[in-house]
């Protein structure tokens, strides 16, 4: 198991930078390989981004997160204890309450998070946060 943040979950839908590595890691999940858990919020940053970062319609918008919402990926209904070790931890790091939510989560579970975000890991240097692009099973 893996968890994914926005960033990668985003690149499933528009064709830039790692969009196939990104690709690759879905299809490990779509074939059970490595099964991808995402906290809840995955699914509003992902609406979010879509509204605001690409100039598509509201049709495209729902086709999208129908799409997204078929792939089955665990869910993890984030606790107040992951919420507040967030909001600590992002304070300490200098990142947002969302991106860190993330890590919080992953390390929970004893996974890696895979993240395009090479902003959020030179601020925390998580050894369990890992840059998608450096996957070595995507190579």
């Amino acid at each position: 198991m893996i968890v994914i943040d926005a960033s990668v979950g985003f690149k499933w839908l528009n064709q830039e930078s790692h969009h196939q590595q990104a690709l690759q890691l879905l299809q490990l999940h779509l074939e059970n390989t490595h099964q991808i858990l995402v906290p809840s919020l995955f699914f509003l940053e992902i609406a979010n981004a879509l509204v605001t970062k690409t100039s598509t319609t509201p049709t495209t918008v729902k086709k999208n997160l129908n799409l997204i919402n078929s792939f089955n990926l665990k869910i993890h209904s984030f606790t107040k204890a992951d919420l507040l070790l967030s909001t600590h931890l992002a304070q300490k790091h200098h990142t947002t309450i969302y991106d860190m939510l993330y890590a919080v989560i992953a390390k929970a579970n004893h996974t890696d998070l895979v993240t395009a975000d090479t902003n959020f890991l030179h601020k925390t240097h998580f050894r369990h946060v890992k840059l998608l692009q450096d996957l070595p099973l995507l190579r």
